[in-house]
């Protein structure tokens, strides 16, 4: 399965392939939106980090309650 793209990655590839057919200007707004897009793009990465650890974390405790209940 192919590694999921965050919305930003995908405005970002967008605005750049419209930029190298010369759809848009490469001008102050496009690249203060492609910075923008920046912050958020990692904001978005380290959520999914969050997101993943917290999974973990549950999973484990799951674990352990399981195995302590089987241990009773």
């Amino acid at each position: 399965m192919a590694k999921k793209k965050s919305l930003p990655t995908n405005l970002k590839e967008a605005l750049s392939y419209h930029l190298f057919h010369n759809d848009i200007a490469q001008d102050a707004e496009l690249k203060t939106l492609m910075t923008d897009l920046n912050k958020l793009d990692r904001l978005v990465a380290e959520v999914k980090r969050e997101i993943m650890r917290n999974r973990k974390t549950r999973e484990e405790a799951l674990k352990q309650a399981q195995s302590f209940s089987d241990s009773l």
